[in-house]
């Protein structure tokens, strides 16, 4: 019969036990950040920890948000969606979008404990503004899954920030650049790595697209 003390005894064990370990070790310690990559310039599916990444806040003039919390039903068979807004600015009636966030007809594919959705089931989702300097959205219910082949749609603008990207004070070159390398990133609970997202950046309205299979938070980051 094997015990621990007589596997840990023998040399050969004690050089298996040594090199899982070493493994082991050498697992914990290695980085999420792709090789030689910054996140601007990582493909989508790569993952960094929130230190390495540029997050796109509200910015120094632009307005803060007329709502940090919104709920709506999702509907099987029905295609729903919700808005979140800036607040206007003074002088001006109507707002800016900030967010909106479109579920198809046949994007509710299962419930947080795994149960498929049947035909006209629904599901009251939240959406909240969990960091609002960095402007980070949270979705719920956590563990919601969507059809892979009929995502669920985020939009987020940062037309509000007239430009200015890196929040400097002007709009030039190098708001350009970091325009060139935004995109909507993922992270599933909070001191995990976010994971970037396949992202469509539509320039002249300034706003960014991403196709949402789950619920977790998001954020636009470079």
């Amino acid at each position: 019969m094997w015990t621990a003390d007589r596997f840990t005894r023998g040399p050969c064990a004690s050089a298996t036990v040594l090199s899982l370990l070493l493994t082991v070790v050498a697992a914990g310690c290695t980085s999420t950040e792709p090789a030689g990559l910054e996140p601007g310039t990582a493909p989508p599916g790569s993952s960094f920890p929130t230190s390495a990444l540029t997050f796109v806040p509200l910015g120094r003039n632009s307005p803060g948000l007329s709502a940090t919390t919104a709920t709506f039903w999702a509907k099987v068979g029905e295609n729903r969606e919700l808005r979140l807004y800036y607040r206007p600015r003074p002088g001006r009636a109507d707002s800016t979008e900030f967010l909106r966030f479109r579920v198809k007809n046949r994007s509710l594919l299962r419930r947080p404990d795994g149960s498929p959705f049947a035909a006209n089931d629904s599901v009251l989702i939240t959406v909240r503004i969990s960091d609002p300097v960095s402007l980070v959205v949270e979705f719920l219910p956590a563990g919601l899954l969507f059809d892979p082949n009929e995502a669920a749609e985020l939009k987020l603008s940062f037309k509000e920030r007239g430009g200015d990207l890196n929040d400097d004070g002007r709009s030039d070159g190098a708001d350009a650049v970091v325009r060139t390398q935004i995109a909507v990133w993922r992270q599933e609970s909070v001191n995990l790595p976010w994971v970037k997202l396949a992202s469509t950046l539509l320039v002249g309205a300034d706003e960014i697209e991403a196709r949402l299979t789950g619920f977790t938070s998001y954020a636009i980051a470079y």
